[in-house]
């Protein structure tokens, strides 16, 4: 299945290291939480998330507060996008599609494209 090999390049120790930086500079150790990879199908995205195996004070600057066991922080998030999708975006922000081509098994997508000219 392709979402099995997606998730494969996000589960590993180097985006691991990547995605947690800041729970380790607010002194979040490796032993208090779990690494998370999973596809959020709904949205067509890996996310990567800590699950919280203990509870895990935290303090920034003059705040204090604490992470509870069993909540799930969202570290990050890869957005994967379809032919449609990408066109529609670069429509959303004022771009037109003048060539859209991809790869035999659809993993790359190339397209040039152009601004829409308003009238004004």
């Amino acid at each position: 299945m392709k979402v099995n090999n997606i998730l494969s390049h996000y589960d590993n120790s180097n985006a691991q290291s990547l995605t947690a930086y800041t729970l380790r500079e607010l002194g979040v150790t490796d032993k208090e939480y779990k690494y998370d990879v999973s596809w959020n199908d709904k949205l067509n995205q890996v996310e990567m998330r800590a699950l919280l195996n203990q509870s895990v004070k935290i303090e920034i600057s003059d705040e204090k507060f604490t992470l509870h066991k069993n909540e799930s922080i969202l570290l990050a998030r890869s957005i994967k996008f379809t032919e449609y999708t990408v066109t529609k975006l670069l429509s959303d922000v004022g771009f037109r599609t003048e060539l859209l081509t991809t790869s035999e098994d659809r993993g790359y997508l190339l397209t040039m494209i152009q601004p829409t000219r308003y009238s004004a």
